[in-house]
């Protein structure tokens, strides 16, 4: 592959990362703790604030979406590094993160239910080589959100359509809109985002 192909190739990865995750930055802003600016929540509650936090990413499509890589200097915050086996959840300028396994889901609503999402990211691409001209490139993302959601502390579940309906069923009126969006508890395709918020954001209010 010549090196121009390669580098615009690069690129248009990152940019798709960029408005991938560009649709829910405001409500990742919104969903953040308001009393710091940056912290680290340890497994003994401990939490750790501070203004400036980094953190090592492997997820090779975009930088917002941290998984626990076990190391010594996974997190930094004001300059002091913290192991990622003993952190539950953090904060930096853009999300509230929580972790979930070995991932660390960005949460999108807070308040009685909270509600969370991660991207599986990755891209399928075939390369064409034409004889006496350019090479062709063509990629297609597989790019899927999954999301999830916490009703009791620190008790998150992926969302499916039938393990939502139980988490709103004492507020009938939430129920009936969550039903109207999704008559039938299985459901094949990917989740609407904006039908889960509105779904969480009346049941919070």
């Amino acid at each position: 592959m010549k090196p121009t192909h390669y580098f615009l190739f690069l690129l248009c990865l990152t940019f798709s990362s960029c408005v991938t995750f560009k649709q829910f930055d405001n409500r990742a802003k919104s969903a953040r703790e308001t009393s710091y600016e940056a912290s680290i929540v340890k497994k003994d509650g401990k939490i750790i604030s501070g203004e400036v936090l980094k953190h090592k990413n492997h997820d090779p499509y975009d930088a917002n979406l941290v998984r626990v890589i076990n190391s010594e200097n996974a997190f930094t915050i004001d300059g002091q590094n913290y192991h990622d086996s003993n952190v539950v959840a953090f904060q930096d300028k853009k999300a509230y993160h929580k972790r979930f396994n070995n991932i660390f889901l960005v949460r999108l609503v807070k308040g009685k239910i909270n509600l969370y999402y991660f991207d599986n990211t990755g891209y399928d691409k075939t390369t064409t080589f034409n004889s006496g001209g350019p090479t062709t490139i063509n990629s297609t993302s597989t790019r899927k959100s999954a999301f999830f959601f916490e009703k009791e502390k620190d008790k998150i579940l992926p969302i499916g359509i039938s393990e939502l309906k139980k988490a709103v069923e004492d507020n009938q009126k939430v129920l009936n809109k969550l039903t109207s969006y999704y008559p039938k508890d299985s459901y094949s395709k990917e989740l609407n985002i904006e039908k889960l918020v509105s779904v969480v954001e009346a049941y919070n209010e």
